[in-house]
């Protein structure tokens, strides 16, 4: 898929009808906005945003389409802004309510 502007908007793969391997968003302006992994139509490994400057934003990792283990926050300027731990797609610490 592509913007109105002629760079690409995003990139799946597929295996047997079901989203398998690396998802890739971008921003109008080129710069990459997510990265996501699937199995079988499932999220299942590192998962990567960005801010539309370039700087990353949230990184962390899903098993089975659930979330599991650190997932970081950064703001605009490259700081972060906040860890939170996930088991299983349950927050276990640093959760916001």
């Amino acid at each position: 898929m592509w913007h109105e502007n002629g760079q690409k908007y995003s990139e799946t793969n597929y295996k047997d009808g079901k989203e398998d391997g690396t998802v890739t968003w971008w921003y109008e302006n080129g710069q990459k906005e997510s990265e996501l992994n699937y199995k079988d139509d499932k999220l299942d490994g590192k998962q990567t945003i960005w801010h539309e400057n370039g700087q990353i934003k949230e990184e962390g990792n899903y098993i089975d389409d659930k979330l599991d283990g650190k997932i970081t926050y950064w703001d605009e300027n490259g700081q972060i802004t906040s860890e939170v731990i996930y088991k299983d797609g349950e927050c276990i610490s640093n959760c916001v309510n």
